[in-house]
């Protein structure tokens, strides 16, 4: 019997290592930028009044390679608007977007004081609750192709 060597295993082991670390780098760009679309899209949605929710959206990363975490969210941990984005993302009873201008129309309408303008005045029709679960569900695909293209790289 004669046996002839197909591949040299070491070389074998060295090449796995370099798929996985390439996939590993692929996989973290493939979640920052589904991560980067997710909080695009969020923000469509976002109801503003001040503007101050809107802007506290944000997309942080954590770990590297196979443990990457990303995460979209709004608010701040330090102070009282991490419980007002929840209530603003929960709450399905408030008038937001297009809801807020018909429910409100006559007191847009009539609205001449800088003060009476400050809280009425038309809203993006797309305003609603639910702003950051609406879109992580509508382009769930999209992120998970993002992500597939990234780690084909």
């Amino acid at each position: 019997m004669i046996l002839a060597p197909v591949f040299n295993t070491q070389e074998l082991i060295a090449k796995i290592g370099v798929v996985k670390t390439n996939m590993a780098a692929g996989l973290e760009r493939g979640l920052v930028k589904g991560g980067g679309l997710l909080y695009n899209e969020s923000r469509r949605f976002c109801p503003v009044m001040t503007g101050t929710l809107k802007a506290s959206a944000r997309v942080e990363k954590k770990g590297s390679g196979l443990t990457t975490d990303v995460i979209v969210s709004y608010g701040s941990k330090n102070d009282e608007k991490v419980q007002y984005a929840v209530y603003v993302h929960q709450d399905m009873e408030k008038a937001h977007g297009w809801r807020f201008n018909t429910k409100h129309a006559d007191r847009i309408a009539n609205a001449h004081t800088p003060e009476q303008r400050k809280y009425y005045f038309n809203r993006k029709p797309e305003e609603q609750a639910k702003f950051l679960e609406r879109p992580a569900r509508e382009q769930k695909d999209a992120i998970l192709n993002i992500i597939a293209e990234e780690v084909k790289k």
